[in-house]
């Protein structure tokens, strides 16, 4: 890879995953360096598709991106007719699940099945690594100065300077760890989604307990019970004997330790863990009593807990439509339609999406930077066929050693030179652009 596209990745990367925030805002609609890096990047390959163009989609992208459509319409269709409350979140609404799939699955789904995923992955695994510590640090040293760190156009967005405060972080005698990201539970639900992945790509033992320690410090209960359900989903990537279950065990007992040791810290008891008024979400079932098939309301925004309120505000027919876009990339991997499925980075990012999916019944944020980019960045990574992937499947961890045909080493091979081998065949070369 040239080095213009690896200062290109590192720098989507950075504003991505490590300065997510990072921005200025028009009309309270925040305009952040990762998605205009984004646009940019849309636009760039659709100019080029129209000059050269050569568009070979792999099926499976589009079966997935079929799958969003109707729910895109839906979007187009209803709300504005029926009239938009909050003009912010329905942009949000629309970047989320109209420029983002389009980008992950269509615009860019040719270039993630050629790019060097070796590179790429070490980039996002040191970003998760600089924003868990960056967090930690500043959890400090907000705890002893009773002062926040803020970077303007950075770390945080021009017009929320001084205003960090404001942004329901406060746990009484202390603040939640934020980072980067201005918010725990935003910066908990993202780095939980990339937190199989990391775990998979990370081998220092150090390294990860500093990202695990950053979540704990988000003294948010979704982000502590997506822990927890991280453990058990580990086992699904392990051969299921004593040793796995010891471990999970003593993983379990140590993050237990350390989240009551927090309760402690935060002058609490088990009771939090407990709150029957769900961190004030209860309200969100009240709006309940009057559930359409279609929705006539005016668009406000999607809520914590993301069933109930697509349920509430986009009524029946607007959940079903909500579940398929989301849930299909999902499906084609348990049905073994995605190419190299038993890669353990590949069963990593199904991991991310699931934990993602079941942590939304608790808090999604899902109209928040930048949780949909990560999301469809993962599904467009989990419907890759990019060779990577295929290499990956005999980088075990396991005793047992696995021989890799010879085919699978031509697969490796840089994109120009896969052809000049017998042993290669069309089907093992990724979709060109």
């Amino acid at each position: 890879m040239s080095l213009g596209k690896k200062i290109y990745i590192y720098l989507l990367v950075l504003f991505l995953i490590a300065f997510p925030k990072g921005g200025f805002k028009i009309d309270e609609v925040p305009i952040t360096w990762g998605y205009v890096l984004l646009a940019i990047t849309f636009f760039l390959i659709c100019i080029r598709t129209l000059v050269s163009p050569r568009i070979n989609i792999s099926k499976i992208r589009m079966i997935a991106f079929g799958a969003i459509v109707p729910f895109q319409l839906y979007c187009l269709v209803v709300f504005p007719s029926n009239g938009i409350a909050n003009p912010g979140f329905y942009m949000a609404l629309l970047t989320s699940f109209i420029f983002m799939p389009m980008f992950f699955l269509l615009n860019t789904g040719g270039y993630l099945d050629r790019i060097d995923l070796h590179y790429t992955f070490r980039v996002i695994k040191n970003a998760i690594l600089f924003v868990a510590a960056y967090g930690i640090i500043l959890f400090f040293i907000k705890l002893h100065t009773k002062q926040f760190i803020e970077i303007p156009y950075l770390t945080v967005n021009a017009d929320d300077v001084g205003q960090l405060e404001n942004k329901y972080i406060n746990r009484g005698s202390m603040f939640k760890l934020i980072s980067t990201y201005n918010n725990g539970n935003i910066y908990g639900i993202s780095v939980l989604m990339l937190l199989p992945l990391f775990d998979q790509l990370e081998k220092n033992i150090l390294k990860k307990a500093v990202v695990y320690l950053s979540l704990i410090l988000t003294l948010s209960r979704t982000v502590w019970i997506g822990i927890i359900l991280f453990q058990v989903l580990r086992l699904f990537n392990k051969k299921l004997n004593i040793k796995t279950i010891g471990m999970l065990a003593v993983s379990v007992v140590v993050l237990s330790v350390g989240i009551f040791y927090m309760l402690a810290f935060m002058n609490s008891d088990a009771s939090f863990l407990f709150d029957k008024n769900l961190g004030g979400r209860t309200t969100q079932f009240t709006s309940l009593h009057k559930i359409e098939l279609i929705s006539s309301k005016k668009f406000r925004l999607i809520a914590e807990i993301i069933y109930i309120s697509v349920l509430a505000e986009f009524g029946v027919v607007g959940l079903l439509l909500f579940l398929t876009a989301m849930l299909t990339p999902l499906f084609l991997y348990v049905t073994k339609l995605i190419r190299y499925k038993n890669s353990p980075v590949k069963k990593a990012l199904f991991h991310g999406l699931l934990m993602y999916l079941i942590l939304s019944w608790s808090d999604g944020a899902i109209l928040y930077i930048p949780v949909m980019a990560f999301y469809w960045m993962i599904v467009g990574l989990l419907l890759s066929k990019n060779p990577y992937f295929q290499g990956s499947m005999y980088q075990s961890t396991s005793t047992k050693k696995i021989t890799p045909s010879p085919e699978s080493y031509l697969l490796l091979l840089p994109h120009n030179l896969q052809g000049a081998g017998r042993l290669a065949t069309p089907k093992d070369v990724p979709d060109s652009v």
